[in-house]
């Protein structure tokens, strides 16, 4: 009994009531080419013999860039801010999991890298001083009103192929190429169904 699985590398996405979670997911075969190839660490094979699911974020990057010598085409705060903003372009809500084809979520990323550069990411001043209080809430309201902006300015972009009509579950760009097996809540639901006790 086996369970589908990506065959090429994708964003696994689940979207909640409460919060948002994207990972970047390399499946097997393709993590070894890239050991294969030098592109990271063969120690990577020993630690995820059947592929890997990265959380998008600050600090998985960096961890796996440490540990594997892995290399992101962009920064996790970009590609995530991509996916809310596709998100944002579809008129029907979706709760659930799902994926999203990566070159289709970076070239989004790309189309917005500038005015999140511009907006976000911003020089930081180096001060040696510890911050107060009243620094550390003016520095969260700037943040906060630059995350407006930029939302702001989103607004105004579009994309040309999603659907609004349709749910992201729905759009071209969620069809990934699978292994044969049973949907995964098939395969979970009768697992955690079966028996108890070999009957």
């Amino acid at each position: 009994m086996s369970i589908k699985l990506p065959q090429e590398i994708t964003y696994f996405y689940e979207i909640t009531q409460v919060m948002d979670r994207l990972y970047y997911c390399i499946p097997q075969k393709q993590l070894h080419s890239m050991a294969q190839r030098n592109m990271v660490s063969r120690n990577i094979i020993k630690d995820y013999p059947d592929g890997v699911d990265i959380k998008v974020s600050p600090i998985q990057f960096k961890e796996f860039q440490v540990c594997y010598g892995m290399t992101f085409n962009m920064e996790p705060q970009l590609i995530w801010k991509a996916f809310q903003f596709v998100k944002s372009k579809m008129k029907k809500k979706y709760f659930g999991t799902g994926f999203i084809k990566h070159r289709f979520l970076e070239d989004i990323a790309k189309q917005i890298q500038l005015d999140f550069n511009q907006i976000i990411v911003q020089p930081s001043k180096v001060d040696l001083e510890p911050a107060t209080i009243k620094n550390q809430k003016s520095a969260q309201r700037k943040k906060r009103l630059s995350v407006q902006r930029l939302d702001k300015r989103l607004k105004q972009l579009s994309i040309r192929d999603i659907d609004p009509n349709k749910s992201i579950i729905k759009q071209s760009f969620s069809k990934i190429k699978m292994s044969k097996g049973d949907e995964p809540f098939d395969f979970f639901s009768r697992y955690y169904l079966k028996p108890k006790g070999g009957k």
